[in-house]
């Protein structure tokens, strides 16, 4: 307030008489119509701030509902892509088992293969060794026979010496060592020019043993 401003004094207005109440205030229509418009004002500015909240609720679930989708999306996607995956290794697992088994049944006729020719190599050695056992057994039965014919021969010409040196009895005990030694088996039955008139060793024996036993 200024300093030289005056203070203008209004007339009080008058006391109401004793015992009189005050008197209410006058409601004017204007009054009135401006609360009504500033209660629909009011009402109107909540009904869109709940509208707007009500869109934002609704993008925000859109927007949740669009990344649920996109989610779902992408799991599926990455669920197919993993069927796809296992369909494949299955598939590159069943070609690899029936490699396997292929290369299971080519290892299992080898192996059969192999064993068979291991039966044959074994029969055939065991053929062998018999057919080497009936050799050596032949050569060492021929070595024994060639032996007891050398023997029995060289017994038979000193059978002879003696028979004609006249010495008897030396001539019967060698002819009975011979005889029972059974060298005398292995004497031979064909002609023999060693002897006289072309006689056998046997047949030489034959006569000899004349002589000494007449």
């Amino acid at each position: 307030m200024k300093p030289d401003s005056k203070i203008v004094e209004l007339p009080c207005p008058p006391a109401p008489p004793s015992g009189a109440e005050p008197e209410a205030p006058a409601r004017t229509p204007g009054n009135a119509h401006f609360l009504f418009k500033y209660v629909i004002v009011l009402m109107g500015a909540a009904l869109f701030f709940v509208f707007l909240s009500y869109l934002s609720q609704m993008q925000r679930q859109s927007e949740l509902g669009w990344a649920e989708a996109e989610r779902q999306a992408e799991f599926s996607v990455s669920a197919l892509e993993s069927m796809e995956k296992l369909r494949e290794r299955n598939e590159s697992l069943t070609a690899q088992t029936a490699r396997d088994a292929a290369q299971i049944g080519t290892l299992e006729d080898e192996i059969e293969a192999l064993l068979r020719e291991q039966a044959d190599l074994a029969a055939d050695a065991e053929a062998r060794a018999a057919q080497q056992t009936e050799e050596r057994s032949a050569a060492e039965a021929a070595a024994a026979d060639a032996q007891n014919r050398e023997r029995a021969l060289e017994l038979l010409w000193r059978i002879e010496r003696l028979v004609a040196s006249r010495r008897y009895t030396q001539a019967r005990e060698t002819l009975a060592a011979m005889t029972e030694a059974g060298l005398d088996a292995h004497l031979s039955d064909r002609p023999d020019a060693l002897f006289s008139d072309g006689l056998s060793a046997r047949e030489e024996l034959a006569r000899l043993t004349e002589i000494l036993h007449p």
